[in-house]
């Protein structure tokens, strides 16, 4: 009989201890997670500085945000072979200049974050409009060209783009603080996609008690024109 109950407590144990991880490792999924993270419907291509930058929005729509954000961008482009004889799909990260890849690309998710890319010759999103061919694989990316460059501008990647195709997937990636699971949330941006010489309207203002107010439906809103500090998070 002692037999028999160790082995009933030993089995009840193992059934209760495996429906419990089963359990939690449902609810710790961090995919559904990933619905919260909100991307612009709408990326922008605007003259800054006198250059070019491909620019989006993201943003966390949860109170408790991701832990250790952080964002990659990749462009996928077709390339023709040196052979002449056919073109292959090819993907290419994008440097970031904002927030500075540099410093591991950190988000603060609490407001809208504007992720930059700045266009010039090395920049991807060139080579996909024909425009330059400065980067050659396997050479390391250089976030922006030591020589003065103006063969890449917002008009002539307009004109490219009307015939040429490119798409610009995002990363965002982050640990869910309450569960302390990694998060992962994708989106993409193809050449329709693209909004030219806007800007984002202000979702982020400060209310009369004091209170920071973000009107998510408006980071869909773009402007005529672009201005640095009309966005919460771009410097």
């Amino acid at each position: 009989m002692a037999v028999v109950l160790s082995v009933h407590v030993v089995w009840s144990l193992m059934t209760d201890a495996v429906l419990i991880g089963v359990l939690y490792a449902r609810i710790s999924r961090g995919q559904p997670r990933a619905t919260s993270i909100l991307f612009s419907d709408k990326a922008i291509i605007s003259t800054f500085d006198g250059k070019p930058h491909f620019m989006f929005q993201v943003c966390d729509a949860r109170k408790h945000t991701l832990l250790e954000a952080n964002v990659r961008c990749y462009c996928f482009l077709q390339q023709t072979s040196s052979a002449g004889n056919g073109t292959y799909l090819q993907s290419r990260a994008m440097r970031l200049v904002h927030p500075d890849d540099e410093l591991n690309s950190a988000l603060l998710l609490a407001t809208p974050a504007v992720v930059v890319h700045r266009v010039d010759r090395w920049s991807p999103l060139a080579a996909a409009a024909g425009l330059s061919e400065a980067h050659k694989f396997p050479m390391v990316l250089p976030r922006r060209s030591d020589d003065v460059d103006v063969s890449v501008t917002v008009d002539r990647l307009r004109d490219a783009f009307r015939s040429k195709w490119f798409e610009v997937v995002v990363l965002v990636e982050g640990v869910e603080p309450s569960t302390s699971s990694q998060v992962q949330a994708r989106h993409s941006y193809t050449q329709d996609d693209i909004a030219w010489e806007c800007g984002f309207h202000p979702c982020v203002q400060l209310g009369d008690d004091g209170v920071v107010e973000v009107d998510l439906e408006m980071m869909n809103e773009v402007t005529p024109s672009f201005d640095p500090a009309a966005v919460p998070s771009f410097s």
